[in-house]
């Protein structure tokens, strides 16, 4: 990143891409901001318009599915065993011991998410559990210890109301979990990809930020 810099400064034709605001925010933190001008916030696409129109309503036969990613045992624990006081049957998936072909399928298979998850630059495996229309609950990570700074941070990046819901603590989950479980209905992830997170969106964002009429 910093050698990148380096050749920004050299040369007019170089920009840099980063993956989202909270990135952008990175940047002028570690290196001020004359250097923002040269650099675009482009997520990259997760998956094709095609694919994301494909209509699918698989049978639900898991309730929960867990995204687990460098969090404490202790707050995995703690939402393990506020499901099963409320029978319900859930699946975990861990960060680094699982197939991409698994989260998908999973993802499918249940009727709604929990999101237990440090900062994300981007988040693709979120967005890909988004993609297959589950409604999750993010339990919200804020901070991110990058190059001995305290950075602002989200574990979702890319996110809005349609997409479910954001809590802070285990107050906050039993505050709003029954709320959110009744109008599972009500929400729909696919579309804010749809919106934001292709590969078209990809390419169109890139064409737009580096064509030689605006640079």
């Amino acid at each position: 990143d910093k050698k990148l810099n380096e050749y920004i400064k050299k040369y007019n034709f170089i920009k840099k891409i980063v993956a989202s605001n909270s990135s952008l925010e990175y940047q002028k933190t570690l290196y001020g901001d004359e250097f923002l001008k040269d650099v675009f916030v482009i997520p990259a696409g997760i998956d094709s318009e095609k694919n994301l129109n494909t209509k699918q309503t698989p049978t639900k036969v898991i309730d929960c599915l867990i995204y687990f990613k460098k969090r404490k045992d202790s707050e995995l624990n703690m939402l393990l065993d506020f499901l099963e006081n409320k029978n319900l049957d859930y699946k975990v998936l861990k960060y680094g011991h699982y197939k991409n072909k698994t989260l998908e399928k999973l993802a499918k298979k249940s009727s709604f998410g929990i999101i237990l998850d440090k900062t994300e630059s981007q988040g693709f495996a979120i967005q890909k559990i988004m993609s297959t229309n589950l409604p999750l609950i993010v339990w919200d990570y804020k901070i991110n210890n990058y190059e001995g700074y305290d950075l602002a941070g989200t574990s979702v990046p890319f996110w809005d109301d349609t997409c479910g819901i954001k809590i802070d603590s285990e107050k906050e989950l039993k505050e709003n979990f029954d709320n959110f479980i009744n109008k599972l209905d009500l929400y729909s992830p696919i579309d804010f990809v749809k919106n934001n997170l292709t590969y078209e969106s990809f390419a169109e964002n890139i064409f737009d930020h580096f064509s030689d009429e605006n640079n």
